[in-house]
């Protein structure tokens, strides 16, 4: 029996550490925060999926999905925040993962999930459900999917590859998109698909980019009075809207 109590693990070994949470009490079935604060710092879950029942905080040093004993990228679950800070790394390998939102301070650095894996966005921090300050924001070819409404800051020199929006609960939750710095706005290097709610840009006169763009019948995509430019990408090349 492991009872979480609310508190927070911080790991400072600096090297390799696995950590192996297999309580299955209703919830007690990861700790609750996590803080990483060691520039040396490497953790891992050892054999099984891990869930962080609170924040996981990436002060500095790494949290990385690929399990050290069992080889394979094993699932991460943050049923809070992502707070990476300038010193902090969250490598993603070919995981599912599962967050309420990311934070991104300058310098720090994700990982995303490669194109087998997935990163999912189902809350907002501060209204934000993706903020990056980051130019070591690296897609990897992945896709990542907001299910409620949040703000998502992009640096346009290392966008998003994919992302969808399809809420969980609503036609009317939107997706917001600002650009770090200037007035043009990398929404995805790739493909957009809005599956349900509405993509739009958070100032009416910025500049909108993607490699194509596809709406569904329960999407919307509000365009700015500036310019939307579809620069060709998405799984078959084509441009769609």
């Amino acid at each position: 029996t492991v009872t979480h109590s609310d508190g927070t693990i911080i790991m400072t070994f600096a090297g390799n550490t696995e950590l192996s949470w297999e309580s299955t009490t209703s919830g007690n079935e990861g700790p609750y925060n996590v803080t990483i604060n060691h520039a040396s710092a490497i953790l891992r879950s050892r054999r099984s999926p891990f869930r962080v029942l609170g924040d996981l905080t990436l002060t500095a040093g790494e949290y990385n999905t690929l399990s050290g004993d069992s080889g394979g990228d094993l699932d991460l679950t943050v049923t809070g925040d992502v707070i990476i800070a300038a010193a902090g790394t969250l490598t993603c390998n070919t995981s599912t993962v599962i967050v309420d939102s990311i934070t991104i301070s300058a310098n720090g650095t994700l990982d995303a999930p490669d194109a087998s894996g997935s990163l999912t966005l189902n809350g907002t921090k501060s209204a934000w459900s993706f903020q990056n300050n980051s130019t070591n924001f690296n897609h990897n070819n992945g896709t990542i999917t907001q299910t409620a409404a949040g703000h998502i800051k992009s640096v346009s020199s290392n966008p998003m590859y994919n992302f969808t929006l399809n809420s969980a609960t609503s036609d009317s939750h939107e997706a917001v998109f600002r650009p770090k710095t200037g007035t043009d706005c990398v929404i995805a290097a790739n493909n957009v698909t809005v599956t349900r709610g509405v993509v739009k840009l958070n100032t009416v006169s910025h500049n909108a980019s993607m490699g194509s763009l596809t709406i569904g019948s329960a999407g919307t995509f509000q365009a700015s009075s500036g310019t939307t430019t579809l620069t060709g990408g998405g799984a078959n090349g084509d441009n769609a809207a």
